[in-house]
């Protein structure tokens, strides 16, 4: 379980000591004042200073770049490779919401209106998703299946939508 899961008063798992970052933070803080302002003629640390030092910045970084990103951001994909598979999940999400509410219509698929039309809808997503993301295009770009993935899951949740009017007897004419 991470550090945030368990509440506010455990350290993150990548802080091996917290008490020890903190003193050696507190003491590459106090080197570096010497350094910068009192300009000293023999060195305010010893070599084997320097490794504490990066590791116990290395650890707060960490934690501070942890906090950013849960407490600020939350768990969202930064990265375009992050994004695509984000938006991958959540239209193949959607596409698992229709496939429950086809069944609801019709557990046994035997309505061939229904299946024979659902057929052609699927095509008429998949290529209105590829239009909208030229994601066949020569160059489509990094971005494109993402693109893709949007439009595929929002036309997804508009039939879902529709098939649930049908599911409920609601009127579905057009004012």
């Amino acid at each position: 379980m991470e550090a945030r899961d368990r509440g506010r008063t455990s350290k993150p798992n990548f802080i091996s000591d917290l008490g020890a970052m903190r003193a050696a933070l507190a003491n590459l803080f106090d080197v570096r004042h010497i350094i910068v302002h009192e300009i000293p003629n023999e060195s305010p640390y010893i070599i084997q200073d320097i490794e504490i030092f990066m590791k116990s910045a290395k650890e707060f970084v960490d934690a501070v770049d942890e906090e950013v990103e849960t407490k600020l951001h939350g768990k969202y994909p930064l990265t375009q490779l992050e994004m695509n598979i984000f938006a991958q999940t959540k239209a193949d999400r959607a596409d698992a919401d229709l496939q429950r509410v086809l069944l609801l219509l019709d557990a046994r698929k035997q309505d061939r209106a229904l299946w024979k039309g659902q057929a052609a809808w699927e095509e008429y997503r998949r290529l209105h998703a590829e239009y909208c993301s030229r994601i066949n295009d020569p160059s489509p770009g990094s971005i494109a299946p993402m693109i893709y993935h949007e439009e595929f899951e929002t036309i997804t949740l508009a039939r879902v939508k529709q098939l649930h009017m049908y599911l409920n007897g609601e009127d579905t004419e057009l004012p």
